[in-house]
């Protein structure tokens, strides 16, 4: 099971955008909910739902939904150039992932892992009370 969620922490905090091929992602860009909607990674079965809340402070807070049984998970986040980088704890251990950020157009970011792996997120737009 700490494998599985190990894996799925690594995949829910992969995300960010960029409007153009030339222009460098920002972390305004970045800021906001993220929802999974694709992704060619085997380890994302078609029965998991991620999303990714990213604030402007630096935090991000995953929700990975297996079956109904959900799991929060807290962890900081930066952007390095075209890299994603967030950091989550695990008990006493520290994991540390980046992923280069592929896309971003106003609902739509696309990030690609070291391995290849793509992941597409659709923004979360705010419901208006």
């Amino acid at each position: 099971m700490l494998r599985m969620f190990a894996a799925f922490t690594l995949i829910a905090f992969t995300g960010a955008a960029v409007n153009a091929a030339d222009e460098k992602p920002s972390a305004d860009k970045l800021v906001g909910t993220w929802k999974l909607v694709k992704s060619n990674n085997e380890k994302v079965p078609a029965y998991v739902a991620v999303s990714v809340v990213y604030t402007k402070d630096g935090n991000a807070v995953a929700t990975v939904d297996v079956k109904g049984n959900k799991q929060k998970i807290e962890g900081k986040w930066k952007i390095d150039g075209n890299k994603l980088v967030v950091t989550v704890k695990m008990g006493t251990a520290e994991m540390t992932d980046t992923d280069t950020i592929e896309k971003l157009t106003g609902d739509t970011l696309v990030t690609k892992d070291s391995k290849g792996k793509v992941d597409e997120f659709q923004r979360v737009k705010e419901e208006k009370k």
